[in-house]
């Protein structure tokens, strides 16, 4: 199949006659642009109508079309063109390739490779390969096919599929949030395809909304915190009251320097937000450190406690330069052995399992109740916005919204009385 050609000296030649040995039955006879060195490409064709206004309608309908150079599937079919074989409308599965390398054009910062191999699960599984009911893969539709409908049907197919590598919601099926990240890898392919020049416009990707209830568990209670503080031992121990004092990320933890703590500045010591470990440093030429997460540069006073846990991690390595935590073997730490030195501290606390950054919603929740002031408590965490601190970090405890609750009464009705009940003497 070729692209179809048109030539400038192209004329259809439009007729209609009536067969003489077949009376009622008319026929159009025209010419098609000639393909593949062909002198004439001559078409003729029954009309499809039972009366005289449906022969004269589809006669001046098909004589509009051949004006406009407008052709149907017969046309295609008599000339040998394949109506969809344009270079310049690629199906996804041919785009691909150059989507891999353009998809990181236009970003501040490079992808990680846990986000590109996310990707690619996501296109090699859903992508690649028939979803639910769908008989064709979506990688077999063109670029220009693929519209807003089209992925609303997408999503509604992906509400059937289970996968067992995929976050279930409770009825087995794919998760709002995981068909969200695979509409949105569509998107992210069709943006490119725009950027370079293989389609018009991107269509909207729409959303669905995630009906997950926000767990107060997502952040510990003081009580929580305490034990799990007397519970600390060791290096993982001390980064873990690290994390509970000041809410920084896993990685930038592990990028911390000894030069970023600084004992001797004005107004105390402080400690310096520069940097975070990459922890997919797969290559050499990879960098082993980046920018904090949103450019979230900042400096964090250190008060006594600490000061205290950062002095005993000095003793402990006895180091002056470099990594402040570092493994045995003097290796920067990943999030998995954080992990893994949390949830041995939480077993030996009593307490339930939880990730490294349930602490950080920890310091944000406790920091707020403490201090009443969220957006400080925003900055030192090192938050863009503080809608976000407010919708996925603050969790305040019932006992502290009982508070409230009591402070509220007393200011509209005033101190609580104490009632004295006296009892009369019983007669003798």
């Amino acid at each position: 199949m070729t692209k179809l050609i048109i030539p400038r000296s192209y004329d259809h030649r439009f007729k209609v006659y009536e067969r003489p040995d077949r009376p009622g039955n008319w026929i159009v006879d025209y010419y098609l642009p000639p393909q593949h060195g062909e002198d004439t490409v001559r078409q003729r064709l029954k009309v499809p109508a039972h009366t005289k206004e449906q022969r004269d309608a589809w006669i001046a309908k098909k004589r509009v079309a051949l004006d406009r150079l407008e052709f149907d599937d017969e046309d295609f079919q008599r000339m040998g063109v394949d109506p969809k074989d344009d270079p310049d409308d690629p199906t996804l599965r041919e785009f691909l390739p150059e989507f891999r390398r353009f998809r990181e054009f236009g970003r501040k910062r490079p992808l990680a490779p846990r986000t590109i191999d996310s990707q690619e699960k996501i296109i090699e599984r859903y992508l690649m390969k028939p979803v639910g009911n769908m008989e064709t893969a979506i990688a077999d539709y063109r670029l220009s096919e693929i519209t807003r409908t089209f992925i609303q049907d997408f999503a509604v197919e992906l509400q059937q599929v289970t996968s067992e590598n995929v976050r279930a919601s409770s009825q087995g099926s794919l998760s709002a949030k995981s068909i969200n990240n695979i509409t949105g890898v569509l998107g992210r392919i069709l943006t490119v395809a725009v950027d370079r020049g293989k389609l018009g416009g991107r269509p909207k990707v729409d959303k669905l909304p995630d009906r997950r209830e926000r767990s107060d568990k997502d952040a510990l209670t003081l009580d929580e915190v305490q034990r799990l503080w007397n519970a600390c031992r060791g290096l993982y121990g001390r980064i873990i009251r690290v994390l509970i004092l000041t809410g920084l990320r896993v990685m930038e933890i592990a990028g911390l320097m000894w030069e970023d703590y600084d004992e001797q500045a004005l107004g105390g010591p402080i400690l310096r937000i520069r940097r975070q470990h990459y922890r997919y440093n797969r290559n050499e030429n990879d960098p082993l450190f980046i920018p904090p997460k949103c450019d979230s540069y900042r400096i964090l006073p250190v008060p006594e406690s600490l000061r205290q846990v950062l002095s005993e991690q000095k003793a402990e390595t006895r180091l002056q330069d470099g990594l402040i935590f570092l493994t045995e073997n003097g290796r920067p730490l990943c999030n998995e052995l954080i992990r893994k030195g949390l949830h041995r501290t939480c077993r030996r606390a009593g307490i339930r399992k939880i990730s490294p950054h349930v602490l950080r919603r920890t310091f944000v929740s406790q920091a707020d109740m403490a201090c009443g002031n969220l957006e400080a408590v925003g900055k030192l965490a090192g938050q863009r916005e503080i809608k976000v601190t407010r919708q996925h970090y603050n969790r305040p405890e019932m006992n502290y919204l009982g508070e409230v609750m009591e402070q509220y009464e007393e200011r509209l009705f005033g101190a609580p009385s104490k009632t004295v009940i006296l009892r009369k003497k019983s007669a003798k």
